[in-house]
Protein backbone atom coordinates (compact mmCIF):
# COMPACT_ATOMS: atom_id res chain seq x y z
CA UNK A 1 0.00 0.00 0.00
CA UNK A 2 2.76 2.47 0.94
CA UNK A 3 4.59 1.47 -2.22
CA UNK A 4 1.53 2.34 -4.33
CA UNK A 5 1.20 5.77 -2.68
CA UNK A 6 4.90 6.49 -3.16
CA UNK A 7 4.67 5.35 -6.77
CA UNK A 8 1.65 7.60 -7.34
CA UNK A 9 3.52 10.68 -6.07
CA UNK A 10 6.61 9.90 -8.12
CA UNK A 11 4.74 9.77 -11.44
CA UNK A 12 5.22 13.37 -12.62
CA UNK A 13 3.15 12.84 -15.77
CA UNK A 14 0.14 11.68 -13.75
CA UNK A 15 0.46 14.60 -11.32
CA UNK A 16 0.82 17.04 -14.21
CA UNK A 17 -2.23 15.58 -15.98
CA UNK A 18 -4.27 15.76 -12.77
CA UNK A 19 -3.26 19.38 -12.18
CA UNK A 20 -4.13 20.30 -15.77
CA UNK A 21 -7.51 18.61 -15.36
CA UNK A 22 -8.13 20.56 -12.13
CA UNK A 23 -7.20 23.85 -13.80
CA UNK A 24 -9.54 23.12 -16.73
CA UNK A 25 -12.35 22.24 -14.34
CA UNK A 26 -11.88 25.52 -12.45
CA UNK A 27 -11.71 27.52 -15.69
CA UNK A 28 -14.90 25.92 -16.99
CA UNK A 29 -16.71 26.48 -13.70
CA UNK A 30 -15.61 30.11 -13.58
CA UNK A 31 -16.69 30.65 -17.19
CA UNK A 32 -20.11 29.05 -16.66
CA UNK A 33 -20.72 30.84 -13.36
CA UNK A 34 -19.49 34.33 -14.22
CA UNK A 35 -18.90 34.91 -17.91
CA UNK A 36 -21.64 32.85 -19.53
CA UNK A 37 -24.48 34.73 -17.76
CA UNK A 38 -22.89 38.08 -18.68
CA UNK A 39 -22.48 36.98 -22.30
CA UNK A 40 -26.10 35.80 -22.41
CA UNK A 41 -27.31 39.16 -21.08
CA UNK A 42 -25.11 41.00 -23.58
CA UNK A 43 -26.44 38.93 -26.47
CA UNK A 44 -30.00 39.69 -25.34
CA UNK A 45 -29.19 43.41 -25.20
CA UNK A 46 -27.53 43.14 -28.64
CA UNK A 47 -30.71 41.63 -30.11
CA UNK A 48 -32.74 44.41 -28.48
CA UNK A 49 -30.47 47.05 -30.01
CA UNK A 50 -30.72 45.35 -33.39
CA UNK A 51 -34.51 45.60 -33.20
CA UNK A 52 -34.47 49.22 -32.01
CA UNK A 53 -31.34 50.75 -33.53
CA UNK A 54 -30.22 54.04 -31.99
CA UNK A 55 -30.39 57.03 -34.29
CA UNK A 56 -26.60 57.31 -34.39
CA UNK A 57 -26.29 53.83 -35.85
CA UNK A 58 -29.11 54.47 -38.34
CA UNK A 59 -27.31 57.59 -39.50
CA UNK A 60 -23.99 55.79 -39.93
CA UNK A 61 -25.65 52.96 -41.85
CA UNK A 62 -27.37 55.48 -44.11
CA UNK A 63 -23.93 56.82 -45.09
CA UNK A 64 -22.56 53.43 -46.15
CA UNK A 65 -23.68 53.55 -49.83
CA UNK A 66 -21.60 56.72 -50.27
CA UNK A 67 -18.40 55.38 -48.70
CA UNK A 68 -15.43 53.47 -50.08
CA UNK A 69 -14.51 50.08 -48.61
CA UNK A 70 -12.02 51.44 -46.04
CA UNK A 71 -14.55 54.01 -44.84
CA UNK A 72 -17.21 51.29 -44.58
CA UNK A 73 -14.89 49.24 -42.36
CA UNK A 74 -14.34 52.29 -40.15
CA UNK A 75 -18.09 52.98 -39.93
CA UNK A 76 -18.65 49.32 -39.04
CA UNK A 77 -16.11 49.56 -36.21
CA UNK A 78 -17.69 52.80 -34.95
CA UNK A 79 -21.11 51.14 -35.04
CA UNK A 80 -19.78 48.25 -32.94
CA UNK A 81 -18.22 50.70 -30.47
CA UNK A 82 -21.49 52.58 -30.10
CA UNK A 83 -23.36 49.32 -29.59
CA UNK A 84 -20.83 48.07 -27.03
CA UNK A 85 -20.94 51.40 -25.16
CA UNK A 86 -24.73 51.34 -25.01
CA UNK A 87 -24.74 47.75 -23.73
CA UNK A 88 -22.10 48.49 -21.08
CA UNK A 89 -23.88 51.65 -19.92
CA UNK A 90 -27.21 49.83 -19.64
CA UNK A 91 -25.68 46.95 -17.69
CA UNK A 92 -23.71 49.30 -15.44
CA UNK A 93 -26.95 51.13 -14.60
CA UNK A 94 -28.62 47.83 -13.77
CA UNK A 95 -25.66 46.83 -11.60
CA UNK A 96 -25.81 50.11 -9.65
CA UNK A 97 -29.53 49.69 -9.06
CA UNK A 98 -29.06 46.10 -7.91
CA UNK A 99 -26.16 47.09 -5.64
CA UNK A 100 -28.29 49.78 -4.02
CA UNK A 101 -31.24 47.40 -3.57
CA UNK A 102 -29.04 44.71 -2.02
CA UNK A 103 -27.35 47.07 0.41
CA UNK A 104 -28.91 46.60 3.83
CA UNK A 105 -29.11 49.42 6.35
CA UNK A 106 -29.20 48.59 10.06
CA UNK A 107 -31.40 50.38 12.57
CA UNK A 108 -28.41 52.45 13.69
CA UNK A 109 -28.09 53.88 10.16
CA UNK A 110 -24.88 51.99 9.38
CA UNK A 111 -24.72 50.04 6.13
CA UNK A 112 -23.16 46.60 5.81
CA UNK A 113 -21.16 47.98 2.91
CA UNK A 114 -20.68 51.54 1.79
CA UNK A 115 -22.97 52.09 -1.23
CA UNK A 116 -20.46 54.01 -3.33
CA UNK A 117 -17.72 51.51 -2.60
CA UNK A 118 -19.93 48.54 -3.50
CA UNK A 119 -21.23 50.15 -6.68
CA UNK A 120 -17.71 51.15 -7.75
CA UNK A 121 -16.33 47.67 -7.04
CA UNK A 122 -19.15 45.93 -8.91
CA UNK A 123 -18.98 48.47 -11.70
CA UNK A 124 -15.23 47.95 -12.23
CA UNK A 125 -15.50 44.16 -12.17
CA UNK A 126 -18.47 44.12 -14.52
CA UNK A 127 -16.83 46.56 -16.91
CA UNK A 128 -13.77 44.31 -17.10
CA UNK A 129 -15.96 41.26 -17.66
CA UNK A 130 -17.97 43.06 -20.34
CA UNK A 131 -14.90 44.25 -22.18
CA UNK A 132 -13.51 40.71 -22.10
CA UNK A 133 -16.78 39.26 -23.36
CA UNK A 134 -17.32 41.96 -26.00
CA UNK A 135 -13.87 41.41 -27.40
CA UNK A 136 -15.08 38.01 -28.57
CA UNK A 137 -18.37 39.31 -29.99
CA UNK A 138 -16.90 41.41 -32.77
Amino acid sequence: MIYQVAEMFNDKNKISADLNEAVETIKNMFYKKYFEPVINIMEKEQRELDLHEPKEIKLLKALEPFLNSNEKILVNKITHCITATKIINKLNTQIKITAQQNNSEHSDGIYDLDQDCLAKKNNNLMTMALIFALSGMY
